[in-house]
Parts: structure tokens; sequence; C-alpha cells
């Protein structure tokens, strides 16, 4: 799924990210997730939750497009337009869309700032929607999942036990 296939713009396996992150983070009783199609209230829930991390969303290669002219972020010949872009979700309303976006620290419009850029939500979701990979993509830490384990109560049938 998503960004889990392929060599990344570095070269890097990117089929490997995941589940390596995932072997660090899992003692903690964390796991990163993938998902697609996730829509503009899934992105709200997301970051409503108190148990996610800020999840990194996919943008279009449109959005490295738009930068402004002094941006030295430069490619060489065209770039292939199914080169996406990610960038971590800080916070959104219906007005704004608030990311922190790694490579703005390295531009000439970014002036070596903090990297946080403010988009209008249209503008966000417009570069979100057409990201070539997986559209409306996000990964994201959240705690793992674990199954309930059964103890005594669930076997003796006494008046504590646990409804089935």
């Amino acid at each position: 799924m998503g960004y889990g296939r392929g060599l990344g713009a570095l070269n890097i396996r990117i089929d490997r990210v995941r589940p390596a992150v995932n072997e660090l983070i899992g003692p903690l009783g964390f796991e990163l997730i993938e998902e697609s199609l996730v829509g503009f209230d899934g992105l709200l829930v997301n970051l409503r939750s108190d148990g996610f991390s800020y999840p990194i969303a996919g943008m279009s290669f449109q959005y490295l497009a738009d930068k402004p002219e002094q941006a030295s972020l430069r490619f060489e010949g065209e770039p292939a337009s199914s080169v996406d872009h990610t960038v971590i979700v800080l916070a959104a309303d219906t007005e704004e869309v608030t990311v922190f976006d790694p490579m703005e620290r390295f531009s000439k419009a970014g002036k070596g700032g903090d990297g946080l850029i403010s988009l209008s939500t249209p503008a966000f979701l417009s570069y979100w929607s057409q990201a070539s990979v997986e559209r409306e993509w996000l990964m994201y830490a959240a705690p793992v999942k674990r199954r309930r384990e059964k103890t005594l109560l669930d076997y003796t049938g006494g008046e504590n036990a646990p409804e089935r």
C-alpha cells in the first residue's frame, strides 16, 4: 500500500521503512499504520486522537512545483510528475492546514526557517488528493491493538465474568 513499494527519491528501499520502524516502536506498544482515501474528516479524527502521532501525508508533485520561484530546491530537467512529496500535518480546520515540510528549511523562500507552512484547506486537499501513488494517504504511529487475554473469570461463568 501507499509508499511501501519501490525506491524513494534517495534510493531508500521504502518497503523496508515501515517494518524497520515497527521493530523499533513495537516494544513500546506502537506500530505504523498506512491508510489511503482517508478523506478530510478522517484526517481531523486522526489529528484529534491523543493516541496517534502527527500523520505524514502524501502530496502530489504539484505541491513542489507551486513553490515560489526563489525556492532553492531545484530539479535538473523536468521532474517526473509521479514524484510525490510528504509532509507532516500538525493542525487542520475548514480554513487552513498547518504542515511541517522539512524541505522548506533548505529553500530561500523558507529562509532556513522552522519548516512550518500554512496552506488553505482547499489547496492542501488538492495536493493531497492528487498524489500519484496513493490519494489521501496517511502514515502515523498508533497504539498496537492487542487482543484481550482470557482470565479465569472467563472460564468460571461467575457473576463477575465478562460478557462473551
